[in-house]
């Protein structure tokens, strides 16, 4: 505080003092390993990044410094400040700062040529003012004009010309949330059309002056011209030309989608020969950023081109490919294999099979695309393979096509069975190699990367395109790893054992995906068709199963291997995929499954299959329970078993004698200790026995529960409790919310309810453990409030009771008496992360009853049953009593905190009204801090909750023309003298919703109602903020009389009500003013009055 106070003294004097102390604390700023040093430091610059008015004093700093540090904080700030404060500069400000900085750029290009964050930085700047002006006269029609001497100075200019070009394409392609993104995209369009196009032909010009004319006198400079120019190509390719701001997921597969006027330049052979020429001269890094500029060239769209132009592109642009593939150039750089396999995979997605079969050298071209996949396929990582199958999927989609139409053999059944089948073999083969290579050891495991499923999910199509060769290739590599595996059945575990289950943990794999993708099958395939691949999954499945039972026996012999965790995987998948496909009704296909599954593993319908599949997920639960990725697949919320609870097979299930069986001796299965994969396992059990079709006893699955809390419950009245029962009942608790989360229906919940709250008494039993002095550990009092916090939930409706039952008012009872009995704990805990830690936890329980909505809260009030007036007056004790910015510091607590509130002022607003007037300031004043939240839910809460107070007073003025009850009478009194006494709090409302509206653009539907509640009860206050916001932009005539206008057109029609048609109004026009006001309202002048209002 005392480093603070001496920067407040500073920090005003600060811009007056010379250039060299700015620059020296700039220096400490960013050298500085001293965070209050820094801090003080940061205090006594902010206005540099905060204040509108020292847009001047930045630029001066821009214009006289030499020092790096310097340059950098000044163009940061005043990209800030334009950007924040963008209605607050005049065009004429805004020209001078845009001129003013082209000024900087050439100095830039002077003295800091090499440094890469100062031109960028300084160019991101110019980028910034250039699109905030874009619509002003001049910059739009000056902008190539501006840029052009850059290249007339020598290389050091065209290097920051280029860069500054570079930043200003991407500026215009990004989006800012301070400006309108219709006014964004009406930029881009103009940017587009004005400019992108001249911008594209001169960095080819550029790079084609790099190619035929090298500089060999400043290498240096010649590198990082070439490496810019290079970069600029590809921004321009990379420009969002449609408005979809496409993320990095559609960039794989997403078309550039070129105005039709590019044609003729893409259409010059000169212009794809021009890049096939620098990709063949220049070297490693420049290679790879030419090979992302062809991957972007591959995915322009084709419908720009004419019908002759798309013909000749396309075989220029196959010659092309094909003499890269030919000459293999760079392609032992890892980056330009995997930018290749992109290109290919866009190469496809932009071009019908029709058009590249018509090119000149399109077989050679596929066949020499065959031998690059299958070097990628030895040589790269998953990653680079991934693309490399993407790309022949596609293509055998494609072919399917013309397959059914011509019986002559294509040359894709030739070449996309090879294809599998080396990228099978060759992991089967590294899997070898990688016992001895060090290099490989150090990489990540092809079958743990997170591409593992991607390519699984290819597999299908290419494997089932020519089935027959895949599916004996398949087999026989099956089989022989088998017998090797069976042989070694009984033998010592060793690295030959571990090579042969890794081994066979891939084919399993492949044989899941092929046999899982079984509706992959080619289109327009004959009947005899069929029949052959439906024996091919058959004899593949039967295989599986039988090296299933041949692992099983080796573990329960000879114990688990190093590698025996990666082959449990692999039968994971395999038997996932198994019930997602053929524990389902009677098929062709099916029946061909079960016939041979009978004939060679005994398994004859799927009854017997599930039995097996069950007794393989206990398996695993027991002998891997320490595994987490184990644990992970078979009980996580996409794992084996969950998934068989779910869904179709959750009725099988039900009528499994082995899961009934499982459901009522679930304690006899070992699942680790791991709260996630416990709840999990649980919430799959209660999913099985909550289902229709279950025939387990409840009480027997709830017994194992009754006698371990009952023992505990012992052990605590004689005083004998031992840590071990400690854990114990923390699993007992985590394993009861598990059940408690898969209940979604009322039955199932009054059921659970009747058992734990009625006849065992569990649920009061556990209030007691908890309000019992130091009996409750944290771990205990964590897992038991959660539990609480789960079972309370009700957002299915599963708490239901009937009407003649009064359990919703016992339930609410008791968790109100141990909400009140906690709160004293809450408030006794010192260490400020312990206590927000349990705190979270309290506000969950409390905000799950509050809002359950099974309980009638005015019983309490007509039985003067005092509990839940009590529970609130601790709960506002508890919330008025907590420091904001230790608030502020918990997010999670936070969103809870305001979320009470909500629920508060909704359900329980006579309460509210009937605190003291200083409290219910206490209360205005938090809702306050919640308008001016940075989180969107945050501000929607806080909205609602004074909506709720303020809609009531307005109820109760129209209500007041009737004969009330005294109470009613006594509350009417109370918020009058409320809102009397904290009008001018009311008042600052005003500004903050406007504020609201201001800086988010999908929260006025939230601010309509509290905002139309003020404007009826306040009417000389709003119109005391309107002139308030008009006098704030009296320096723009043009601007008072627009918002004069808006504000009219705001009030239109509404009418003094709170009717909800009267609402609906108000909502639509608060949304078309919001959208007027943002796009011309000076935000620096208009915080200014705010701030002085507020004081005031």
């Amino acid at each position: 505080k005392n480093h603070l106070q001496k920067a407040r003294i500073r920090h005003f004097e600060i811009i007056m003092n010379s250039l060299s102390e700015i620059e020296s604390i700039v220096e400490q700023i960013y050298s500085s390993t001293n965070n209050e040093q820094r801090l003080q430091l940061q205090y006594q610059v902010q206005d540099f990044s905060k204040n509108a008015d020292y847009w001047q004093n930045n630029l001066q700093i821009l214009q006289e410094s030499n020092k790096p540090s310097a340059l950098l904080f000044a163009s940061q700030n005043l990209i800030e400040l334009v950007t924040k404060f963008v209605n607050s500069f005049t065009p004429e400000n805004r020209t001078i700062i845009r001129k003013t900085l082209l000024e900087i750029l050439i100095r830039i290009g002077d003295q800091f040529w090499n440094n890469s964050f100062v031109r960028k930085t300084v160019a991101e700047c110019y980028a910034r003012i250039q699109k905030l002006c874009w619509f002003d006269d001049g910059p739009s029609e000056e902008l190539l004009n501006d840029i052009g001497p850059f290249f007339q100075h020598g290389l050091e200019h065209s290097i920051v010309g280029v860069v500054t070009l570079q930043v200003l394409i991407e500026e215009m392609s990004s989006y800012i949330k301070s400006i309108p993104s219709g006014k964004q995209r009406k930029i881009a369009v103009g940017f587009k059309e004005k400019c992108l196009l001249e911008i594209f032909k001169l960095s080819l010009q550029i790079l084609t002056i790099l190619l035929n004319e090298p500089n060999n006198e400043n290498p240096q400079k010649q590198m990082l011209l070439r490496k810019e120019a290079l970069n600029l190509t590809n921004a321009v390719l990379q420009f969002d030309f449609i408005g979809t701001r496409p993320d990095a997921s559609s960039d794989e597969l997403g078309l550039i989608h070129l105005p039709s006027s590019w044609s003729s330049v893409l259409s010059d052979p000169d212009t794809l020969s021009l890049f096939f020429k620098l990709y063949n001269a220049f070297e490693p890094p420049y290679s790879t950023s030419i090979m992302e500029i062809l991957v972007r060239v591959v995915a322009i769209r084709n419908a720009i081109f004419s019908q002759d132009q798309r013909k000749k592109f396309l075989n220029n642009l196959i010659d092309g490919l094909g003499m890269i593939l030919n000459s293999k150039k760079d392609f032992e750089v890892a980056e330009n294999r995997l930018h290749f396999s992109r290109l290919l995979v866009r190469l496809k997605t932009n071009y019908q099979l029709l058009y590249l079969q018509k090119t000149t050298n399109y077989e050679a071209f596929i066949n020499e695309a065959a031998k690059f996949s299958i070097e990628t396929f030895q040589c790269c990582r998953l990653e680079t393979c991934y693309y490399v199958l993407f790309f022949w999927s596609r293509m055998v989609s494609a072919s399917k096509n013309y397959m059914r139409r011509d019986e002559t053999p294509s040359v894709m059944e030739e070449i996309v069975p090879e294809i599998v089948q080396c990228f099978i073999s060759t992991l089967l083969n590294q899997v070898a190699e990688r016992q001895t290579n060090a290099v490989l050891q150090a990489e990540e495991d092809p079958f743990e990367s997170i591409q593992f499923f991607s390519v699984l999910d290819l597999i299908p199509n290419i494997g089932r395109f020519v089935y027959q060769s895949t599916s004996e290739y398949l087999y026989n590599a099956l089989h022989e790893l088998a017998t090797r595996f069976h042989q070694l059945q009984n033998q010592p575990i060793g690295p030959q054992l571990c090579i042969i289950e890794n081994q066979l943990a891939w084919i399993i794999s492949f044989i899941a995906a092929v046999t899982g993708g079984r509706r992959a099958r080619l289109a327009g395939g004959t009947k005899e068709k069929d029949t052959i691949n439906n024996n091919a999954d058959a004899q593949l499945i039967s295989a599986a199963f039988e090296t299933l039972a041949i692992h099983d026996r080796r573990i329960e012999t000879m114990g688990i291997s190093p590698a025996s965790h990666t082959l449990e995987m692999a039968f994971a998948i395999f038997l996932q995929r198994f019930c997602r496909f053929y524990l389902t009704d009677s098929t062709e296909a099916v029946d061909a499954v079960y016939k041979m599954l009978s004939e060679r593993v005994n398994l004859a319908d799927p009854n017997a299959v599930l039995d097996i599949i069950v007794t393989k997920i206990v398996k695993l639960l027991k002998q891997w329970s320490n595994n987490p990725r184990i644990n992970d697949f078979t009980l996580g919320p996409t794992g084996l078993f969950y998934s068989l609870a779910s869904g179709f097979t959750s009725q099988v299930m039900g009528k499994s004698d082995l899961v009934t069986n499982i459901i009522e001796h679930h304690s006899e299965i070992d699942i680790g200790d791991s709260p996630r994969i416990r709840v999990s396992f649980y919430k799959t059990l209660g999913r099985l026995y909550f289902g229709d079709k279950s025939k387990a006893d409840f009480y027997k699955f709830m017994l194992p529960f009754k006698q371990t809390l009952d023992q505990i419950k012992d052990a605590l009245s004689a005083g004998t409790v031992n840590e071990q029962m400690r854990e114990t009942l923390i699993r007992i608790v985590t394993d009861l919310r598990g059940i408690v989360s898969s209940i979604f229906s009322s039955r199932g919940f009054l059921k659970f309810f009747e058992w734990f709250y009625t006849e065992s008494g569990f649920f009061d039993w556990f209030i007691q453990f908890l309000s019992a002095p130091g009996l409750a550990g944290p771990d205990e009092w964590t897992a038991v409030m959660k539990f609480f916090s789960e079972m309370l939930k009700n957002d299915t409706r599963r708490i239901d009771f009937p009407h003649t039952s009064a359990d919703g008012l016992r339930l609410f009872r008791s968790t109100a008496q141990l909400l009140v009995q906690q709160a004293n704990l809450i408030e006794t805990i010192q260490d400020l992360d312990d206590k927000y830690k349990y705190l979270k936890l309290y506000l969950r329980v409390l905000l799950n009853s509050l809002k359950g909505n099974y309980t009638n809260f005015g019983v309490f009030a007509l039985y003067n049953d005092p509990i839940l007036n009590n529970l609130l007056q601790v709960v506002l004790r508890i919330l008025l009593g907590l420091h904001p910015n230790h608030v502020n510091m918990y997010p999670k607590v936070m969103k809870l905190y305001y979320f009470n509130f909500e629920i508060i002022a909704k359900d329980h607003i006579s309460f509210l009204m009937r605190t003291p007037t200083e409290m219910f300031g206490q209360i205005l004043k938090i809702l306050k801090r919640g308008l001016q939240s940075k989180e969107s839910h945050t501000v929607t809460a806080s909205c609602d909750a004074i909506s709720r107070i303020l809609e009531y007073h307005i109820n109760n003025m129209v209500a007041a023309q009737r004969k009330l009850t005294d109470n009613r009478k006594q509350e009417i009194d109370l918020l009058n003298s409320h809102l009397r006494e904290h009008k001018a709090l009311f008042d600052t409302f005003f500004t903050d919703y406007f504020d609201i509206l201001i800086t988010y653009h999908n929260l006025h539907y939230s601010v309509a109602k509290p905002l139309l509640c003020l404007i009826l009860l306040f009417e000389e206050s709003f119109a005391q903020v309107q002139q308030l916001i008009l006098k704030s932009q009296s320096h723009y005539p043009e601007k008072v009389a627009k918002l004069q206008t808006i504000f009219a057109e705001l009030m239109m029609g509404i009418e003094k009500n709170f009717e909800k048609d009267n609402i609906d109004n108000f909502m639509s026009q608060l949304a078309n003013f919001r959208a007027d006001l943002v796009e011309f309202i000076d935000v620096n002048a208009l915080y200014k009055s705010f701030m002085q209002f507020s004081n005031e």
